[in-house]
């Protein structure tokens, strides 16, 4: 039986035939033929053949290869790494994300209304808005706000309701931002935060709405207020003589209009 050679003139021309199958070397009694270390020559001799990507540690027939390599197209990871060797893939700067007790919230909140409990709706929208307000998310804090007003609600913890009457002033929207100082300050009478509270409504009067009169009762509120303020004593006073001036001005042009009538 001859050997099969592939159709490839270099193979003929090297005379690299192949072995086809197990027993091709019976006929010829080469059952385990002597084998000879590999050594570099400028040709081979008739009658010697090669084996081309024996296997290791055995007999070099045991195993028929292909004349390539396998290469690997991908490498089987772990799905976790064992150490934390990823430092050049930190960012650059912090990023917030959404904390679960903010996506928790939401869900809560969603199933409520489905169910239309109210109270708990409205109980699970302050606590929401709270959370918003911690993770300086703003918008969403004020959106909270006005879904837990407009389901009724009235009372909120003084630090969450003092940040949201500063968004109103941020937002430029002072009669709401008073009104809410206000709201606070009758609320938590005995609070520093409403301390702080009647200040900021007393400047906005002042500076923002031309209200002088409302300004002064202000700062006359919180100069009497039970609180300790002597650190915000000095600012109490600074706005309580520049109200008392403003009023002044307001009656020498109200006077000067009237004679000139």
């Amino acid at each position: 039986m001859r050997a099969v050679v592939v159709d490839d003139l270099g193979n003929i021309g090297r005379l690299d035939l192949l072995i086809t199958r197990g027993c091709h070397l019976e006929r010829g009694r080469k059952i385990a033929p002597q084998l000879k270390s590999m050594h570099s020559a400028g040709m081979v001799a008739l009658r010697h053949f090669l084996v081309n990507n024996a296997a290791a540690r055995r007999y070099p027939l045991h195993v028929a290869r292909a004349d390539r390599s396998v290469v690997a197209h991908a490498v089987a990871m772990l799905h976790r790494s064992r150490e934390n060797v990823g430092g050049g893939f930190n960012s650059a700067m912090w990023m917030p994300r959404k904390s679960r007790q903010i996506i928790f919230r939401n869900v809560l909140r969603a199933v409520y209304w489905r169910a239309s409990n109210i109270p708990a709706y409205r109980e699970a929208t302050g606590k929401l808005c709270e959370l918003h307000l911690k993770a300086r998310e703003s918008e969403a804090a004020w959106q909270d706000y006005g879904d837990f007003l407009n389901a009724g609600g009235e009372d909120v913890p003084p630090t969450a309701w003092l940040e949201l009457c500063r968004l109103a002033e941020v937002r430029k929207d002072y009669e709401r931002a008073v009104s809410d100082y206000e709201k606070l300050a009758n609320a938590h009478a005995l609070a520093r935060e409403a301390l702080l509270a009647r200040i900021s409504a007393a400047r906005i009067c002042l500076k923002r709405l031309s209200r002088p009169h409302d300004a002064l009762r202000f700062y006359e509120e919180a100069s009497a207020s039970a609180i300790s303020h002597l650190d915000l004593q000095q600012n109490i006073e600074s706005g309580v003589r520049e109200t008392r001036n403003a009023l002044s001005q307001n009656k020498a042009l109200s006077a000067d209009a009237a004679s000139g009538k």
